[in-house]
């Protein structure tokens, strides 16, 4: 018996998942023979899947390559983060690191010798991308905090005749204080392993409703801590976990529930957002979910490895996630209904 008939013989014994790791292995291996490709990263080909491949020319100093079956052609950057960029992988990775320690565009700008247009354009990218990976792959589990927020709405970068009420001074109040059709509902929920959501919800007081586009973050949840909101309560009966609550009385100021638990980590996750928000002079309503999400990620990163290492970690989270152009960043859906928000002013786009 030759060695290939050993090969087949020995092959047909193995089970399924030996095999698949068999399949993994052949496709990993670095050859050169035959048009096919020694490059170890592109194994496939994005578009149909097949394992056909052969080298296509270069383009800007970037393999090119070319399917067999399918015929596309495509890079390493085809259906990546750095799909639409021509910013290389290391100076991403210094602008992420710089991200994560706080910059302002200018600052980063300085430091890439990039424009600050550029250096905008690169943070909606990363910050969008941060927000594919967080809605595909951040799950709560077990023990969770669970509350609400409320935040002005900001029309930053709003053209005037985009405008559905009048300009004012940033910093004056809105016409209506309090909680109104005028703020956003942040619905928030952090779990004991340092995993954690914010989403904007709506506009307005906090309700059952509103607060149910969470639901796909959480799973085999056993256990509420929540204040006294009557739609935390509901969401906990559906998820059937304990609920533990802070009871609100009008004599008495409560802090913690009976058992001794309390909102603690989530007053702190909305503490940084107010100096989030403070830091950039406010956060446009268009962008604000990825500044959010960012926020989220930073704070997990920051809790699972070294300051040396986070960059190239939340790199490797986001690399897979498609790329934005700069038009689909610039077109961007808002989060909310600004007719349900400033209809009543009867201004601008409304009049």
């Amino acid at each position: 018996m030759n060695t290939t008939q050993e090969i087949l013989t020995k092959l047909q014994t193995l089970s399924e998942d030996d095999l698949d790791a068999v399949l993994k292995f052949l496709i990993n291996l670095n050859i050169d023979k035959d048009n096919k490709v020694n490059d170890i990263s592109v194994t496939y080909c994005p578009h149909c899947g097949s394992i056909s491949i052969k080298k296509n020319g270069h383009t800007l100093n970037n393999q090119r390559f070319m399917c067999n079956d399918c015929h596309h052609s495509f890079s390493i950057k085809t259906n990546t983060f750095l799909c639409h960029s021509k910013i290389d992988k290391d100076k991403w990775l210094d602008f992420i690191d710089y991200e994560l320690s706080g910059m302002t565009l200018k600052n980063e700008a300085h430091f890439l010798r990039l424009s600050v247009n550029t250096c905008f354009r690169m943070r909606h990218k990363l910050y969008n991308a941060i927000t594919e990976y967080v809605n595909s792959n951040v799950v709560l589990t077990d023990s969770i905090e669970l509350d609400v927020a409320y935040r002005k709405i900001n029309l930053k970068g709003t053209r005037p005749e985009n405008m559905p009420r009048a300009n004012k001074k940033r910093g004056n109040r809105s016409a209506f204080s309090g909680v109104s059709h005028h703020k956003l509902c942040l619905a928030s929920a952090l779990d004991e392993h340092d995993n954690m959501i914010i989403k904007v919800v709506g506009l307005g007081s906090e309700s059952f409703e509103k607060c149910k586009c969470i639901y796909p973050f959480l799973e085999n949840i056993n256990y509420v801590v929540t204040d006294s909101k009557h739609g935390m309560y509901q969401i906990a009966n559906e998820l059937g976990a304990t609920l533990d609550k802070i009871d609100s009385k009008p004599t008495v100021k409560r802090y913690t529930t009976d058992n001794g638990n309390s909102l603690s980590s989530m007053n702190q996750l909305h503490s940084e957002i107010t100096m989030m928000i403070t830091k950039t002079h406010g956060v446009g309503i268009k962008y604000i979910q990825g500044y959010l999400d960012f926020l989220t990620i930073r704070k997990k990163i920051n809790y699972s490895y070294k300051r040396d290492d986070q960059a190239a970690a939340l790199y490797n989270l986001i690399k897979d996630t498609r790329s934005w152009t700069g038009k689909e960043l610039s077109n961007q859906k808002l989060p909310i209904s600004l007719k349900e928000a400033y209809y009543e002013y009867r201004y601008g786009i409304f009049s």
